[in-house]
């Protein structure tokens, strides 16, 4: 599944009261605040995200973000950074992944800079990104899954609606005995959990986020729902 080049969004900011976030593109120059934030958020990272564990450099975060913004470009992998403002400090990053079967379906990934945790931005973020895929890009399916020991993940989960599909073994790559040793408290098994089109109107949320999310298109104009997926 690709979606349209036509239609890729240039931005998405949610605005409401006093609450402001903003996604965006993955860049090449983002490399130096990502590198930045990874080693801060180490002590969170660790526990769970298997890449955390690779040394990465600044070096290899442009390697990596150069991928991301081809596949952004593509539409395979929409990668996206967490702002409050333009022009603010790096906050984490959310992704729209191609790891299912369906041509129309996403998985949500996040991680969030361990200094802005328990501010309710992967939340807020995977909400914007939920309404993003059900109403400008068609998505039939956006999953979400976690390993069953990572409660923060599990609570962005029931936050946002997701519904219980299943416990699935070994969906992640088992972990070697040194990253282990190193920190990693992954487990066998994996949550799996997902929402379909017709979930939005029992979702509490959705009509609020959708109201105050604005979409820009690739030339920054004000988008309308309803973009198409190739």
């Amino acid at each position: 599944m690709t979606v349209d080049r036509a239609h890729m969004p240039s931005s998405l900011r949610y605005e409401a009261e006093e609450r402001t976030i903003i996604l965006r593109p993955a860049r090449v120059s983002d490399a130096s605040a990502v590198h930045g934030a990874v080693q801060e958020s180490q002590g969170e990272l660790r526990k769970f995200m298997q890449w955390s564990h690779l040394p990465l450099t600044v070096k290899h975060q442009k390697t990596r973000l150069k991928k991301a913004v081809q596949d952004y470009k593509e539409g395979r992998e929409l990668l996206f950074h967490l702002y409050q403002s333009d022009g603010g400090p790096f906050l984490g990053s959310l992704g729209l992944h191609h790891r299912t079967l369906s041509r129309y379906a996403f998985e949500i990934g996040y991680w969030i800079h361990s200094e802005y945790s328990g501010r309710g931005l992967a939340t807020l973020g995977t909400q914007c990104l939920v309404v993003l895929a059900f109403d400008y890009l068609g998505c039939h399916r956006v999953q979400c899954g976690y390993n069953e020991a990572n409660t923060a993940s599990q609570r962005v989960n029931e936050k946002v609606g997701f519904a219980f599909e299943g416990r699935m073994r070994n969906f992640e790559t088992p972990p070697s005995e040194e990253l282990i040793r190193n920190g990693l408290l992954i487990q066998p098994y994996t949550i799996m959990n997902a929402l379909f089109p017709e979930d939005r109107s029992r979702l509490p949320w959705y009509g609020e986020v959708a109201n105050h999310l604005q979409v820009f298109d690739g030339k920054g104009k004000l988008a309308s729902p309803g973009f198409a997926m190739e």
